[in-house]
This record gives structure tokens, sequence and C-alpha cells, in this order.
């Protein structure tokens, strides 16, 4: 998952079959993918600590023991990153049958549909906002029909963009939590050297982590981050394409 995230070299259109991919797979799909989570995260089943007990003996009497419990941060972050998870694929799953599509930039302008744009069920990717750089022309548009979106359209995609926007803040204080608990050596550097970014040392933090546990909530927490700040992004491009095409 990690290296996945941090890969600086994927390409535009790369993220976009990625994204498109997670939007349209059929439902056979879904299971493997399910699998391989279930997969990724078993291991935190066996990432425990101690705690002291007690334990009845066959004559009545009871004995000290320690016994073991899910850590502590696992047990409240990891379900609560699975459920953020699951409200994502739903909210990319809803995009399934939608009345906006994208085309190749240059191909369509706001408000008229041309032969080379066609509406497609697919919820494309797109990574910059709606005031886009001429530079980036290999980027799709977002296109929608003549005279913007309906008012339920239009009503749900503010939802869902508002939907994804509290999943990325809530993401965002997970990670921030799991990397303020990474190795207290980095902080004592943070001190004794005061100029050193918060991105330095945060990379830091990532790259020589050998806590199993922490690493799989970073990292879990920052797709999810990474994930739902893309969904508001796009969702703003739309609506920037509806509120132009009303006008």
């Amino acid at each position: 998952m990690a290296d996945s995230s941090n890969s600086p070299s994927t390409s535009v259109s790369d993220e976009s079959s990625e994204a498109e991919a997670q939007c349209c797979s059929s439902s056979s799909t879904a299971p493997s993918l399910h699998d391989t989570m279930d997969c990724l995260l078993a291991v935190c089943d066996y990432i425990v600590e101690f705690y002291p007990s007690t334990q009845p003996l066959s004559d009545g009497t009871r004995v000290e023991v320690m016994a073991t419990r899910p850590r502590s941060d696992i047990y409240i972050n990891l379900p609560a990153l699975e459920k953020l998870d699951a409200m994502l694929i739903e909210i990319m799953d809803s995009f399934q049958k939608a009345e906006f599509w994208y085309a190749d930039a240059g191909t369509r302008s706001f408000g008229s549909v041309t032969s080379s744009s066609s509406p497609s069920s697919s919820f494309r990717r797109s990574t910059t906002t709606a005031h886009r750089n001429e530079d980036k022309w290999w980027v799709p548009v977002p296109c929608v029909p003549e005279g913007g979106l309906s008012v339920k359209a239009r009503k749900e995609l503010r939802q869902r963009r508002d939907c994804a926007n509290q999943i990325h803040k809530a993401a965002v204080a997970i990670n921030s939590g799991v990397l303020s608990d990474m190795e207290s050596l980095l902080l004592c550097i943070k001190h004794r050297f005061p100029g050193l970014s918060q991105t330095t040392l945060d990379t830091s933090k990532i790259q020589f982590n050998k806590d199993v546990g922490q690493a799989i909530l970073e990292s879990y927490s920052r797709v999810l981050e990474s994930l739902a700040f893309n969904i508001v992004s796009w969702t703003d491009e739309v609506l920037f394409a509806d509120k132009a095409a009303r006008k």
C-alpha cells in the first residue's frame, strides 16, 4: 500500500485507469479486492498488547496472568479506516450512472457537445481543477448536458462532495495521529534541529519505521486521504462545468 501511493512516476493515464477500474469493476472482481485487503490487514490480528488479568484454577482459586488484547491504536483506528474505506467505495459506486462524462481536452467546450465526446457511465479520473492549465492538454475534462445537470443530480453531487470532504478530514486526522506516534528519536531531532521541514520528518518516520502496525495504519489512512481529496476535486470540476453550462 505504501509503495503504490508514494510512487511519483505514476502517470495521469495510469491513475485514470485505476480510478475507472475501481468505479467500473464488476461484481466478479469485487470479492478478490476484498480478499486482498483482508489478507493485507490480517496481520493486525496478531499485533497485541499484554495486560494483567486473572485466571481461575480447578480448585476455585484465581491466579494473576498476562492476557493479550488488540493493541489500542489498531483497535481504535483500523475499524474507523475500514468504515471510511467502505464509504468511499459507496461514493465511487454511486457514479456508475451519472449525467456527466469526460472527454479529451480540446474536443468539447462547456455547454456544447461535439461528435468526439459521448456520455459515459464511468467516473474517469481528472486530476486538475476546472481552471485547467493549457500545458495539461492530455487531462480529460468534465462534460455536462446542455443547460447543465438536473436539480436532483446537482444536489446528489454536492452531497457526495461534502461526504468525501468529511472522510478526507477524518483520514488526515488519523494519519497525523499515527505519524505523531512513530520513533520518539525523530521528535528529539526536531527539537534539536527546528529548521527541518515537517515533510522531511514525516518521510523519515515512514522510511525508517519498523512497527508493522503503525506502517499499516499510516499507509491505509494516507491512501484513503488521497482518494477522498481526489473525489472532492473531481466533483468540484463537474460542478464548475455545470455552473458554466447554466450561464
